[in-house]
This record gives C-alpha cells, sequence and structure tokens, in this order.
C-alpha cells in the first residue's frame, strides 16, 4: 500500500495581491463572487459553490482544461472568502490559496486578492505572470458588469489557437489589416481612448480601451445595444481572443467564435 501524500506548501513562495473599489456594498460583491449565477455573469462561463466550509467552490470556462477546482477554506460573508487549490508540481501536490477580503468603505467596498503559494523557481514564472496579467483585468470586469450591466446575463465565448509566433509578432496580426483592422487599429491607443476596428461592412468592433498590457494582452469595451467587450490574451504558446455581450442572445458571440476559430488558424 502506497502511502497517499498530503498537500505542501512550497518554501519561500510568491505571493500577489491586488486592492479595487467598488461603489456597491460589501453584501453586493459578495454576491457578485460566490453566487453561482452572478459569477456567470462575469467571470468564468460555469460555476458550482458549496457555500461553508469545506465545500467546493469550481469555475470553469467553455475551453477544455480551462478552471478553477478548489475548496472553501473560509467562508465568512461579506468579509472573507478563502479558497484552496491543490496542484500537481513536478510530481508533488502543493497548496494555492485565492483570498478575498471585503471592506467597507464610504458608501462602497474595497475587495483585496491575495493570490498566494506560487514557487520562486522559473517553472512558476509562466503561470504567475498569467496569473498577474489575469486578475487586474477579470476584477476590473466584475466592477464593470456591477457599475453597467448588474444581473443581466452575459454571452461568452473564447477562441483559442497555438502558435509559435512570438508575442509582439501575434498581437501585430490579430490586429494588423488581415486581421480584427482591415480599417482603423489598437496599437498607438492608451486606457480609456476610442477605438475603432472595421473587419468589414457587416463587422465592426467600437468602444474604449479597457486595459493594456501588449503585447501580451488588450481588451476594449464595445458599444451597441448591449454592452460588451473584446479581448486579446496571450498565454505561453496560445492566444485567447474572446467576446461577451451582456444581454441580447447567444447569436452574435457564437457567430464570433466560428468565424475567428478559422482565421486565428490563417493568421498565426
Amino acid at each position: 500500500m502506497t502511502d497517499k501524500k498530503e498537500p505542501v506548501s512550497l518554501p519561500d513562495p510568491r505571493t500577489f495581491s491586488i486592492d479595487i473599489d467598488f461603489k456597491q456594498s460589501p453584501e453586493r460583491v459578495w454576491q457578485a463572487l460566490t453566487d453561482p449565477t452572478e459569477i456567470s455573469r462575469w467571470f468564468s462561463n460555469n460555476a458550482e459553490v458549496e457555500p461553508t466550509e469545506g465545500g467546493q467552490f469550481e469555475m470553469t470556462w467553455d475551453v477544455e482544461g480551462w478552471g478553477f477546482r478548489t475548496r472553501v477554506a473560509t467562508w465568512k460573508p461579506n468579509q472573507h472568502l478563502g479558497l484552496i487549490e491543490e496542484k500537481d508540481h513536478q510530481g508533488q501536490k502543493v497548496v494555492l490559496a485565492m483570498d478575498y477580503y471585503l471592506e467597507g468603505r464610504n458608501g462602497g467596498t474595497t475587495l483585496r486578492l491575495v493570490h498566494s503559494g506560487f514557487g520562486r523557481d522559473e517553472d512558476w514564472d509562466q503561470e504567475f505572470s498569467g496569473i498577474s496579467r489575469g486578475w487586474p483585468y477579470e476584477l476590473r470586469v466584475l466592477r464593470h458588469y456591477l457599475d453597467h450591466h448588474p444581473d443581466t446575463p452575459r454571452h461568452l465565448r473564447l477562441v483559442t489557437h497555438h502558435t509559435d509566433l512570438a508575442p509582439r509578432d501575434a498581437f501585430s496580426r490579430v490586429f494588423g489589416p488581415k486581421g480584427l483592422a482591415k480599417n482603423g487599429g489598437v496599437h498607438a491607443l492608451s486606457e480609456g481612448d476610442s477605438f475603432r476596428l472595421e473587419v468589414g461592412p457587416q463587422e465592426v468592433y467600437a468602444g474604449k480601451v479597457f486595459l493594456v498590457n501588449p503585447p501580451r494582452s488588450w481588451a476594449g469595451t464595445l458599444n451597441g445595444p448591449y454592452g460588451g467587450l473584446l479581448r486579446f490574451e496571450m498565454e505561453a504558446d496560445i492566444v485567447v481572443l474572446s467576446l461577451a455581450r451582456w444581454g441580447g442572445n447567444a447569436n452574435e458571440v457564437n457567430q464570433f467564435a466560428d468565424v475567428w476559430q478559422q482565421r486565428l488558424a490563417e493568421l498565426l
């Protein structure tokens, strides 16, 4: 019989933390963080939550292998949500922690996220870099949802493609004249600037730059009857292009995914 190895914490771990302010109360922010329906309106496509310490807390996307499968370590409504994730690293089970701390302040809420437990060796660099770029975007999406689209269902599709291109080359191709910018572009724009991408007469994306971190990531809010977000992200050798819309039906995002799955293969 083989003894089951208990997960371990790595020595001298790395930690990522971020604070973000919300206009809403801690109760409302807590609901958005922990209610499965709410989670699907700003974060993952799907969520399952057992609202108790020791319960399962799972968030998954409609892409194979994408998700957080965690257990609840701390459940203090409106104050502190602590999640534990066990990962295999070089044959050893290690523990990562995600802690959300909520504090009422000036009629709103300050949320602090602390994601900890990452090793300092180069095998962890890619994952740590990814979450360091990803969390600022995702939490700003949460704020955007609560400010502009509360209680509104979201349709989200992600398109992924492997590439051997360097991030700068991949970014330039996706946002070049053969990609999203037959007319228009985003290369010289900063956060808050207006942008317009005309792929064709029936495919136009326009709005405000939401987040800029080239060449690894870019995102913009979208004009139109239903608010949305267009996002480019490159993680290691995988390019991710996503479209989200709040309200309406899923036709536009489904068509986007069908078209751009093929276009990314041609571009990259």
